[in-house]
């Protein structure tokens, strides 16, 4: 794990820290990160200029990028528990790994770190290590893993584009539709009810029978003021018919309503109580 402190979190300030890592353990190929600032234009540069491939998660699923995560809460346990950020760092990175038996500096750099506690001397130097057994425990676990977690999971059905969804957004559900498939699996692009273009996880997706209508595709413009008749003059008036009429009483020149005999004035009842107010008697010298 490697851990840098960001003055600012922009695309800037991120590259500098990388540019520093990679110096010192080398250039990866496949690179894995969260979207911001990791999509931005710059950064996008600066991974065709180094040679490597940048893969974002969906947002808003970080389980897509569970070793990050992990990480994470590995560094704010760190933290916690103790007061030296770099001193933990070495405790951390010369502590074996339960499931494989070594530690990530023995996985690493093929050997231990010296830190406070003695050791002695012919621990610190260069170990062969196997990595073909390594790669084959770790295989074992996440195949041990994946069967527990597929015993309470299952595969969703895969979304057509064009196809209208329910965008999960917080605690929330907003119409959508799928616009494609985007590169890495189980990820849509979909436009929302706001025309915005976002990429969520097929977990966030479910599919609707709505009709998707985006809210800037239309709009309620009226050319005439109307009124509601709620008391037609005529009595004998057919149950069949409605009991409402909407009729035209002003031109177009004039957008407010003229009061007629069958124009109804309805009051706001929804309003709060309110008191009369009485200025303080100091006051009565001056006009208020």
């Amino acid at each position: 794990i490697e851990l840098k402190k960001l003055r600012y979190k922009d695309s800037k300030e991120v590259i500098d820290h990388f540019k520093e890592i990679f110096s010192r353990l080398g250039i990866p190929d496949i690179l894995v990160t969260d979207n911001m600032p990791f999509s931005s234009l710059t950064f996008k540069n600066f991974v065709n200029e180094w040679g490597f491939q940048s893969i974002t998660s969906s947002p808003n699923y970080p389980q897509s990028n569970g070793l990050a995560e992990k990480a994470v809460g590995i560094i704010k346990s760190l933290f916690r528990k103790g007061t030296d950020i770099n001193l933990a760092l070495l405790d951390y990175r010369n502590s074996p790994i339960v499931s494989l038996g070594l530690s990530p500096s023995q996985l690493l750099n093929n050997r231990r770190l010296k830190d406070k506690l003695p050791v002695n001397s012919n621990l610190l130097k260069l170990e062969q290590t196997n990595y073909s057994k390594i790669y084959d425990k770790l295989a074992n676990n996440q195949a041990r893993q994946k069967t527990y977690y597929d015993r309470n999971s299952k595969t969703h059905k895969p979304l057509e584009e064009g196809q209208n969804v329910l965008i999960r957004e917080g605690k929330t559900w907003k119409s959508g539709r799928i616009e494609n498939r985007h590169v890495m699996p189980r990820s849509y692009v979909v436009r929302d009810e706001n025309n915005r273009i976002l990429r969520r996880n097929r977990r966030d997706l479910r599919p609707s029978n709505h009709d998707f209508i985006p809210r800037n595709d239309y709009c309620f413009q009226p050319t005439e003021s109307m009124s509601v008749d709620l008391h037609p003059t005529d009595q004998n008036v057919s149950n069949d018919e409605p009991n409402i009429s909407i009729t035209s009483t002003t031109p177009k020149a004039n957008h407010g309503l003229m009061p007629n005999e069958n124009n109804v004035t309805i009051e706001d009842n929804n309003k709060r109580p309110s008191r009369n107010i009485k200025l303080p008697a100091k006051y009565s010298d001056y006009v208020m």
